[in-house]
């Protein structure tokens, strides 16, 4: 097989002598993720795409891709692990590795796990952006800082879970709900501002955060999902357990969407709209 590689790749530098052509042999076998790790570190140009033995380029399709890509911002992948960031986790611009992400101006949506798994350590979201889809930032582990525009209204599911590195954050008030796990398994996170206006809080929203100790809950919000605040998850052996995370107060209004969930978990709270009123311990 190796032989026939061999001559293709021949055969191609000769009706193509314009075109500069790598030819990597691995000995032995090291699998397609693997080999295509090694082939992103010796690539030298602008960007990268992927060819199997099994699937045929047809004519223009490089040519078609990029004019896509050149008008649409908003691409959706379809999961995780179809977005190339989860095999490459870099990404590369002009030869630069990009640490900072920065949306240009007039982009109106980010799709479903755009940058999934992405080395950025901070991002700047324009005005322009009105939605944000499914896992836009799943796993980005480096990601500390980022700046949402005041202009989003939708946050998708998973947005932000498992940014493990994300210290604080500033939620929108133009958004309405906090979805499913937007920022689950955020271990670093210390401090969360929810503006009034948002009506809920889905199921695992803030799960595992193990840092973040308090967190106001404003009388706009009616409904809180299942785990959405103040647990955590410990290992016995292989078991998996949910906790409560030690010390998590919730500061809340009595008779408040926050003060039931409060109630009804066994959580700490402390009533803003009492003088003087002293934190409950369950």
């Amino acid at each position: 097989w190796n032989e026939k590689v061999a001559e293709i790749v021949a055969a191609f530098r000769s009706q193509f002598p314009e075109v500069s052509l790598q030819y990597i042999v691995n000995d032995p076998n090291q699998g397609s993720a693997k080999t295509r790790n090694i082939g992103i570190e010796a690539a030298e140009g602008e960007y990268i795409t992927f060819l199997d033995d099994d699937d045929e380029w047809l004519p223009h399709k490089i040519e078609r891709q990029m004019k896509i890509v050149a008008e649409n911002f908003d691409i959706n992948f379809v999961y995780c692990d179809a977005n190339p960031l989860y095999y490459a986790k870099n990404l590369y611009l002009n030869e630069q590795l990009v640490s900072e992400l920065v949306i240009p101006e007039g982009v109106t949506k980010i799709g479903d796990y755009s940058f999934c798994y992405g080395s950025f350590n901070r991002v700047t979201i324009p005005e322009s952006v009105r939605s944000m889809g499914v896992g836009a930032f799943y796993s980005c582990a480096s990601l500390k800082n980022i700046k949402i525009s005041e202009g989003i209204t939708s946050v998708g599911e998973g947005a932000f879970c498992y940014c493990t590195s994300l210290k604080s954050i500033i939620i929108p008030e133009g958004i309405t709900s906090i979805a499913t796990s937007t920022f689950g398994y955020c271990t670093s996170l210390l401090s969360v501002k929810i503006p009034d206006g948002i009506t809920s809080i889905g199921d695992t929203a803030f799960a595992f955060c193990d840092s973040l100790k308090k967190i106001n809950i404003p009388d706009s919000v009616t409904s809180i999902g299942q785990y959405a605040l103040g647990y955590s998850i410990k290992y016995v052996g292989n078991v998996a357990q949910v906790i409560k995370i030690s010390g998590f107060t919730i500061y809340c209004s009595k008779d408040s969407a926050g003060y039931t969930y409060a109630c009804d978990n066994g959580l700490s709270y402390i009533l803003e709209d009492v003088a003087g009123s002293d934190e409950l311990n369950f």
